[in-house]
């Protein structure tokens, strides 16, 4: 028996399926046409751009990312001259590149965990923010600071790296093989040492 809106919805979805799979196909073609392009850069380049760029480790893993996003328009002369004319570092500090890149960089809480607010700097950058915080059962008054537009909060308790808390939830990529560590939706949090 024909049913003229079975056939209706028969026809229009083959016509959503075709859609997809040709817009799928185009997406595959662009791709494969960037990948196709010349490098301006070498990888060995690229590392070593991104090893002395002077910075925290943080910074250096954004330009390393920052050059490989532009490895096919820019050559290493005008990527220089953007470090050295400043445009470079206000890109990275951009909010939205700062949280892309965090969610891509790994948090290594075995190596954040016990360390000095100096070593911390190495890594993160210098802190935005510093309070004073008095957490109860704790040897505070004691300093907190926060890194990178505030998505790494950092309570120093006698003078060490303890309550490490990063602010991308279930995004951050967050390692540690001593440290115990807790994922909630907001936030990843770590007390070292200090329950």
């Amino acid at each position: 028996m024909y049913n003229p809106f079975l056939f209706l919805a028969l026809i229009l979805s083959s016509f959503i399926i075709e859609s997809c799979q040709s817009n799928n196909t185009t997406k595959n073609q662009e791709a494969e046409k960037v990948e196709a392009r010349p490098s301006k850069w070498t990888e060995s380049k690229i590392n070593e751009v991104s090893r002395k760029y002077k910075g925290s480790d943080f910074q250096k893993s954004q330009v390393k990312r920052l050059v490989e996003s532009l490895q096919y328009d820019k050559t290493l002369k005008d990527f220089e001259g953007e470090i050295k004319s400043g445009k470079v570092k206000e890109t990275i500090a951009t909010p939205k590149l700062l949280v892309k890149d965090a969610m891509k960089y790994e948090f290594n809480m075995d190596q954040i965990a016990g360390k000095s607010p100096k070593a911390i700097e190495k890594i993160f950058g210098k802190p935005g923010n510093l309070t004073t915080v008095h957490p109860s059962g704790t040897p505070c008054p004691c300093p907190k600071k926060v890194y990178l537009n505030g998505l790494i909060e950092i309570v120093y308790m006698r003078g060490k790296a303890d309550w490490i808390t990063i602010n991308l939830g279930k995004y951050a990529k967050v390692n540690s093989n001593g440290v115990s560590t807790q994922t909630f939706d907001d936030y990843t949090y770590t007390k070292a040492y200090t329950k």
